[in-house]
């Protein structure tokens, strides 16, 4: 069954009202729940003063070119005013069945609304009137009274103030040890938003990721992410060289007051010289000297201490992240799957073509 129609520009979503859901008769001035397109649904986003980069039209657009999801975007309206609303991406399992959620591939999603109570009134709705689907999900570090849920993950965000002098004082002493070892060691660090930029990150991003068992996404995903918002000034690229060899690389996503650290590599034989610690305090820089106000490290896994004690290095406030489930049962993560973990043993025995190969196998089931 179809839950999306035609838009301009090439992609799909709900124009109005999605088929095959009833629309309630509502006095004129009450709630109601609708469904918008993204050009409504981008104004709301520009004009909200807690979107985020995950919110944003462009970051969107990317899923849905690469995998070819459809977009759902429910919202509570009082008149032609919007109250509340959450995007959602649909996909098709393994299996055929219809999965919505908000939103693959991100950390954390807010649902954006105007006053607390209308973001629990949107969520009541969908939880008693659902769209057709077996799974809808949403990712979020806001709890939704009512709405079943569980955390499997952590975010860490840095508030920057207005010096890095300031900011530096809050670093635990091992990250001024290791700063002090990368100056020594005389790396480079450079921001950059060029197509050859992002190819240098991927071929970093190839190594790390076989070398953690981990699926690696598909160049073209990455090609799109410059194109629909590096390139857009949405975002750059952070490397750090060793003479003239890149052996660290971030991408770094910005909009709203906040950067958003959101895909880091290494070259595995250069971590003695501390070229993550490097990448690390130059974004902070940076963003301070750019006047943003926070720069969120992205989610770990509540497992994976160490990730979290190198965020928590950097006076990164900890906070966690829900899945909420509107409809159907709260999932396994997927790096907690055991096909997660018989990839995991093959992508490290295997050449790099795996860990590319299998990642344009599995992510495109991921939700």
């Amino acid at each position: 069954m179809s839950i999306s129609s035609p838009i301009s520009g090439g992609f799909e979503t709900f124009p109005g009202e999605p088929p095959g859901l009833s629309r309630r008769d509502k006095p004129a001035g009450s709630l109601a729940l609708e469904y918008i397109g993204l050009d409504e649904w981008q104004a709301f986003v520009d004009s909200h003063p807690h979107s985020t980069i995950f919110h944003h039209r462009k970051w969107i657009e990317v899923f849905i070119d690469q995998y070819g999801m459809d977009l759902l975007i429910p919202c509570l309206k009082r008149g032609s005013e919007i109250q509340a609303a959450i995007p959602f991406l649909s996909a098709r399992s393994l299996w055929g069945a219809t999965t919505l959620k908000s939103l693959p591939f991100s950390d954390c999603v807010r649902v954006l609304s105007r006053q607390p109570h209308a973001a629990a009134e949107l969520a009541s709705m969908l939880l008693s009137d659902p769209p057709p689907c077996v799974s809808m999900s949403l990712r979020t570090d806001t709890v939704l009274a009512n709405i079943p849920r569980s955390s499997h993950w952590v975010r860490h965000e840095v508030s920057l103030g207005h010096s890095m002098e300031a900011l530096s004082k809050k670093f635990k002493p091992s990250i001024h040890r290791n700063l002090r070892r990368a100056q020594s060691a005389g790396l480079r660090f450079a921001r950059r938003s060029d197509a050859d930029a992002v190819d240098e990150f991927y071929r970093l991003h190839v190594r790390t990721r076989r070398k953690s068992g981990v699926p690696v996404q598909p160049k073209r995903f990455f090609e799109l992410l410059w194109k629909r918002v590096l390139h857009e000034g949405l975002g750059y690229v952070g490397l750090v060289f060793q003479g003239s060899e890149p052996i660290a690389a971030g991408v770094f996503l910005e909009f709203n007051n906040t950067v958003t650290y959101k895909y880091a590599a290494s070259h595995p034989n250069a971590l003695a010289d501390r070229p993550n610690d490097w990448l690390a305090y130059n974004a902070l820089r940076l963003a301070v000297e750019n006047g943003y106000e926070a720069l969120d490290f992205g989610i770990s896994s509540r497992n994976q201490e160490g990730l979290r004690r190198f965020k928590r290095n950097w006076g990164a406030d900890e906070i966690d992240v829900y899945t909420l489930q509107f409809v159907g049962r709260d999932k396994t993560p997927v790096e907690e799957s055991a096909l997660f973990k018989m990839s995991s043993i093959l992508i490290r025995n295997s050449p790099a073509i795996v860990c590319r190969s299998l990642g344009e196998i599995l992510y495109r089931f991921a939700m």
